[in-house]
C-alpha cells in the first residue's frame, strides 16, 4: 500500500493490489467512489464567474487590458490581490505599484489572465472540509507546475498561451475526488452524530474522521482517478479541448495526440515539480534518463539553466498567490 513517503504519492504511477491493506470500510467507500466516476454523477464544482469571463477574453482578440481592468474591479479582493502580486518578487520592478492599472501593464495582458484566473479558481474551488492541508499541497503543486510549464515553453519555443493554464489545472481531478471523499466523511459524520445522540455519549463532530481516509484511500483514489476525472471536469467548464488533453495525459504524454507538445510540456513541468518537493516529498530525478526533455529539443546546458532557475522563480509566485 502506498503512502504520502512512497516516491510515488500523488504520480498516478502507484500499483494497487486486489489484496491490499485497505480496511473493510475503506473498501467501501473506495466502491462509492468508482461507482460515482464511473457514472460521472458527482458535482462539478462551479466554474467562477471572473474565470469564465477570463477565458471568454482569451477568445476574443479584440479584449484588452481595459475589460480585464474593468472585469478585476468587480472583485476587491482579486484586486487587492494583484497589486500585491504585482509587487512580488517575481514581477517587482523598480518603483512600488500603486494601482491597478500600473500591475496590469506591469505584467501584461497574458500573465494577468493567468493570475487573474488562478486567483478566482483558489478561492471558489479549492475548497473542502477536513481537507484542508490536502488541497493547500496541491494548491501549492499546481501553482508551481504552472510556473515550471510556462519556463518550459518559453524555452522551446511552444506558444505559451495556454501553458501555465494547464499546468495549473493538470490535477484539478484530485481537487473533485476530495470533495467526494469529504462528501462520504460528512455522511459518516452525520451518522456517527446520530448515533452518540441515540445513546447518549457526547461526541465532537469537529474531532470526526475516518480512519486511514485521508493517507491511505486518497492516494489510492488519485491514482485510479484522477486523470480522467480531471479532463471530464475540463470538458464540463468548456475549457479549450487542449487542456482537456493535458489534463487527460500528463502522466502519459505519448498518449497526446492533438496536444503532445504541450502535454509534454506539463508531464516534465509535473516531475519537476516532483524533484524539487512542490506539494509532495522530494523525488529527485537524473534529467539524462528522462527522454522527454531532449523530445522537446532542449540541450543539456538549457536544462541545467532551467534546473537552476526554478526555485527562485516558483517560491516568489507561490509565496504571492
Amino acid at each position: 500500500m502506498t503512502d504520502k513517503n512512497d516516491p510515488n504519492y500523488g504520480r498516478g504511477e502507484v500499483t494497487v493490489e486486489e489484496n491490499d491493506s485497505l480496511s473493510p470500510a475503506l473498501r467501501v467507500i473506495r466502491g462509492r467512489i468508482k461507482e460515482t466516476v464511473s457514472a460521472q454523477t458527482f458535482d462539478i464544482p462551479l466554474l467562477p464567474g471572473v474565470a469564465t469571463q477570463v477565458l471568454q477574453m482569451a477568445n476574443n482578440p479584440k479584449a484588452g487590458l481595459d475589460d480585464l481592468e474593468k472585469l478585476v474591479k468587480q472583485d476587491q479582493v482579486i484586486a487587492a490581490k494583484i497589486l500585491q502580486v504585482s509587487n512580488s518578487p517575481f514581477y517587482r520592478g523598480i518603483s512600488t505599484i500603486v494601482s491597478l492599472r500600473d500591475a496590469m501593464n506591469r505584467m501584461g495582458l497574458t500573465t494577468m489572465k493567468d493570475i487573474v484566473f488562478s486567483l478566482s479558481v483558489k478561492g471558489k474551488v479549492f475548497q473542502a472540509r477536513g481537507f484542508e492541508k490536502e488541497l493547500e499541497n496541491i494548491w501549492q503543486h499546481s501553482v508551481a507546475c504552472a510556473v515550471i510549464s510556462q519556463m518550459i515553453a518559453k524555452k522551446v519555443g511552444i506558444d505559451g498561451e495556454y501553458s501555465f493554464l494547464a499546468g495549473l489545472l493538470h490535477d484539478i481531478g484530485k481537487v473533485v475526488l476530495i470533495q467526494i471523499l469529504a462528501q462520504l466523511e460528512e455522511e459518516e459524520r452525520q451518522k456517527k452524530v446520530k448515533e452518540m445522540k441515540t445513546l447518549s455519549k457526547p461526541f465532537d463532530p469537529k474531532s470526526f474522521k475516518i480512519d486511514q481516509l485521508h493517507d491511505v484511500l486518497a492516494p489510492v483514489v488519485f491514482q485510479e482517478y484522477h486523470a480522467a476525472v480531471g479532463a471530464f471536469v475540463a470538458t464540463k467548464w468548456k475549457l479549450p479541448s487542449l487542456i482537456s488533453q493535458v489534463i487527460q495525459f500528463h502522466h502519459e504524454y505519448a498518449k497526446s495526440e492533438d496536444a503532445r507538445s504541450i502535454t509534454t510540456v506539463v508531464y516534465l513541468g509535473n516531475i519537476l515539480c516532483h524533484h524539487f518537493g512542490y506539494g509532495h516529498e522530494e523525488t529527485p530525478i537524473e534529467y539524462m534518463n528522462e527522454k522527454a526533455f531532449f523530445e522537446l529539443s532542449l540541450s543539456v546546458d538549457q536544462i541545467k539553466k532551467l534546473f537552476d532557475d526554478i526555485p527562485a522563480a516558483v517560491d516568489a509566485l507561490q509565496t504571492a498567490l
